[in-house]
């Protein structure tokens, strides 16, 4: 269960200046990085594939350690056990790791949120921490290697939220049971607590509005509490502007929550720390228990013919084919069209072990970029109620292939649903997948690109919102299947 601010749809996150040379990542249609978490043991477990038969190395008083597997993406055979030693402090970390097909080297490490990266002195990795498990893509030697972990003995690696969005940083999770709040210096109260709805399924906007009361009008913090079973404690930056009193009207998402009645309770701190009284409210989520997780082929599929065809004269076509002599493996390249225009084309393809995988595109005017080697996009499933943070470099190229250089994206992705959608072509059960792209190119030209997209299993994009415009599905076709 989670609470994220409506604003952190827009935010962006770079997982680690030190990337540079970095150029594998994930991009959905809309890009995107995320590394499948896979299961394993707790403290004191191990991972199938070789990571119990590493012999124990002497570790300081202080330090951790993952073990597991690691396995090269393009060639199965070429697979190993896997392990980190390492020490936290905050959002950095430092220790010895194994590169695959190699040695045990010295690390230095970063932690954004649940997104963590290494730079030893020739390699670069990015993980994803899913509480003692640890996922990972690892660069070496230009191949590329899937990883995955369990904590072995000490501490796993601990999550830093970092401070991207206007508010609704995560404070806390299970806190303790709310208490009184305590003697102002000035009076501080809040009052007229209304939400708006009260009701709706996942992920619907609830605007919170409160009356606050504050002499000094120095308020500076929303703080909002879950008080269901599982509590979660979140704060919001707010300024009072001077105004006493003051009307503040907030929109906040309400994600991954069972169906039911949740309690909610809201006060309100300012610059001195002193805390408000609280006012509680309920919502109600309506509608079946979501998904934890969705199959990406499925919400996603890529087929040669597929077409798409939506209202305000948008439309997608795949086409299998190759791009010698930059890429030289099949894959699908993904036109996009509006009234008959060609204005941008990706190319993708699933792997042995179906992550999506992103080789480059082509812009408006013809010009292409590719990425060496092929980045990885999405695993197999993605978990809803997330957000994902990547980083890639592009070589980029005019109409005749003459190089230019490099550009860039910093992307953040985030899945949200279920969500009903009702469109020309019929009613769909939809996740819904929010880009948020900033992006350099070789001529130093800058700029963010927002899109969002809603997917249905064994159909793809249903509905996508891009530069002000709503694009709704009129028919398809999806491996030969027609709809409506």
């Amino acid at each position: 269960m989670k609470i994220d601010n409506l604003s952190k749809g827009m935010g962006q996150i770079k997982i680690g200046n030190f990337i540079k040379y970095v150029s594998f990542l994930m991009v959905l249609i809309f890009g995107g990085l995320f590394i499948v978490a896979c299961g394993g043991s707790g403290a004191g477990g191990g991972v199938e594939g070789g990571g119990s038969n590493i012999p124990p190395a002497p570790l300081p008083s202080n330090a951790n350690e993952y073990r597991g597997s690691y396995i090269n993406r393009n060639n199965p055979s070429d697979s190993g056990p896997w392990k980190m030693i390492f020490t936290q402090n905050n959002k950095d970390f430092s220790g010895t790791v194994t590169v695959p097909s190699s040695s045990d080297e010295s690390f230095d490490g970063s932690i954004l949120n649940n997104a963590a990266t290494i730079q030893t002195s020739n390699d670069n990795a990015v993980m994803i921490i899913d509480g003692n498990n640890l996922a990972a893509t690892f660069q070496t030697n230009g191949q590329i290697y899937n990883i995955s972990a369990s904590l072995f003995s000490g501490q796993a690696l601990q999550p830093v939220a970092g401070d991207v969005f206007s508010g609704g940083n995560p404070i806390a999770e299970n806190p303790p049971p709310p208490t009184l709040p305590t003697t102002s210096t000035h009076s501080l109260v809040i009052s007229n607590l209304t939400i708006s709805p009260s009701s709706g399924p996942q992920n619907t906007q609830i605007t919170f509005n409160i009356t606050i009361d504050d002499i000094n009008a120095d308020v500076t913090k929303f703080c909002v509490r879950i008080c269901s079973n599982d509590q979660y404690y979140y704060e919001y930056d707010i300024s009072m502007s001077g105004q006493n009193p003051f009307t503040l009207s907030l929109p906040i998402i309400i994600t991954n929550i069972a169906p039911g009645s949740i309690p909610i309770q809201v006060f309100v701190k300012d610059s001195a720390g002193n805390v408000s009284n609280y006012l509680n409210a309920t919502f109600t989520v309506t509608g079946g228990a979501a998904l934890d997780k969705i199959d990406t082929k499925e919400y996603w599929p890529l087929g040669d013919g597929n077409e798409y065809i939506f209202t305000n004269g948008g439309s997608i076509r795949m086409a299998e084919r190759n791009f010698a002599p930059w890429i030289t493996e099949n894959f699908f390249k993904i036109d996009y069209f509006i009234d008959g225009t060609f204005q941008k084309s990706l190319f993708q393809a699933y792997d042995f072990s179906d992550f999506l995988l992103h080789y480059g595109g082509e812009f408006m005017n013809k010009s292409f970029y590719i990425i060496t080697p092929s980045a990885t996009q999405f695993p197999k499933e993605m978990e809803i109620g997330k957000t994902y943070y990547f980083k890639y470099q592009r070589q980029e190229y005019d109409t005749s292939g003459f190089s230019h250089g490099s550009g860039s994206e910093d992307i953040q992705i985030s899945v949200m649903g279920p969500e009903s959608v009702t469109t020309g072509a019929g009613n769909f059960i939809t996740y819904k997948v929010k880009k948020v792209a900033t992006w350099t190119d070789r001529w130093g030209m800058q700029g963010v690109d927002t899109e969002d997209f809603w997917l249905a299993k064994n159909i793809g994009v249903v509905k996508r919102f891009s530069q002000g415009i709503t694009y709704e599905l009129s028919k398809a076709t999806v491996d030969g299947i027609k709809y409506p």
